[in-house]
């Protein structure tokens, strides 16, 4: 990568990790989105989306989960559903899924949470 591109990443980081310490879980789609706001350009959000969340996973930011949605920026897409480890299960992330809910933007806390019993349970056969 260029410099320009290397800081492009670095700032998606930074972005994809206050995401996920604000969301129990997350996909691209809101990814995407949120670089967007941040005024990152169409090309460079697609192009960091898929790198920031291979980054995050190989620094134990996130999980990968076997979860899908259909993506909300181009429905022919299935979302991966990656579990932010970053999380703090104490804090209440209601008034933020909330938010995300209210652009179109679901995060199935509810099928994160069988998930995990289910892995939990896998684990301890």
């Amino acid at each position: 990568m260029t410099a320009p591109n290397t800081n492009i990443k670095t700032r998606a980081l930074q972005i994809l990790k206050s995401l996920l310490a604000e969301l129990p879980a997350m996909t691209a789609d809101i990814l995407y989105q949120k670089l967007r706001d941040e005024e990152f350009t169409e090309d460079q959000a697609v192009r960091v989306t898929g790198s920031c969340f291979r980054t995050a996973n190989s620094l134990g930011w996130v999980q990968k989960t076997n979860l899908c949605q259909n993506s909300v920026k181009n429905h022919s897409n299935l979302q991966k559903i990656w579990k932010s480890k970053l999380f703090d299960g104490k804090k209440d992330a209601s008034a933020a899924l909330a938010g995300w809910s209210r652009r179109g933007f679901t995060v199935p806390v509810e099928d994160l949470c069988l998930w995990e019993q289910t892995q939990a349970r896998n684990v301890s056969k």
